[in-house]
């Protein structure tokens, strides 16, 4: 018999951030998240249990086609509420011109 396999991720997911769909689309990681969008292109994403490196995790994040979404920046200010928690990341997402936009997100946070 095979044993259940531990998540390497400590959350991870896709987001769908456009105003009127704003969702979690998925959710594949050990622990649930929530998600708000503070304005366009800003998504604060939250979970309870907070991560054992402290602010200091490794987090990928990839923007998908839908709604121009080509980067993806995190930890952006460690003076302010842009900078990664234990129990947060913001994401602040681009189009192909640097400017802000709204778009789905696909992300993992290693645990």
């Amino acid at each position: 018999s095979f044993g259940t396999i531990t998540s390497p991720f400590w959350v991870a997911g896709r987001i769908n951030g456009i105003v009127g769909s704003q969702s979690i689309l998925s959710s594949k990681g050990r622990h649930d998240f929530s998600f708000r969008r503070i304005s366009q292109g800003f998504y604060k994403l939250s979970w309870g249990v907070p991560h054992p490196g402290g602010a200091n995790f490794i987090c990928l994040a990839q923007g998908e086609g839908t709604g121009g979404t080509w980067n993806v920046l995190h930890d952006a200010n460690s003076s302010d509420d842009l900078a990664n928690s234990a129990n947060s990341v913001t994401f602040i997402a681009r189009n192909n011109t640097f400017g802000l936009t709204d778009g789905i997100v696909n992300f993992t946070i290693l645990a």
